[in-house]
């Protein structure tokens, strides 16, 4: 799994599945706290590879699942955007965030 926050996509390889029946993609992204943060379920689909192919290729997108807001929440940035003060009315009409060091961004 990446590090930090990432679009690329995740490319898993499942050897030795016999041909034949069906098959469904079923996955869990947890936190490092064990927190179910994302999933992904497939349909089920014919357990044959593709035409030509020795290999059946299934894309598709993981939900994330956001996290209850309670008045205990607290939150620990790892990573930090920047905008440009000529996108100012966007980062505006988004709010305003303050630094570490007390400044705004």
């Amino acid at each position: 799994m990446p590090e930090t926050t990432s679009s690329t996509p995740l490319k898993l390889t499942f050897a030795d599945i016999p041909v034949g029946g069906k098959l469904q993609i079923m996955s869990g992204i947890y936190s490092e706290s064990g927190w179910l943060c994302g999933k992904y379920q497939g349909e089920w689909l014919p357990a044959f590879p593709d035409d030509g192919s020795t290999s059946l290729q299934i894309s598709g997108n993981i939900t994330e699942i956001l996290v209850p807001l309670t008045q205990d929440t607290q939150y620990n940035y790892k990573e930090k955007n920047r905008v440009r003060r000529s996108e100012s009315k966007a980062r505006l009409a988004c709010g305003r965030f303050a630094d570490s060091d007390g400044g705004e961004s």
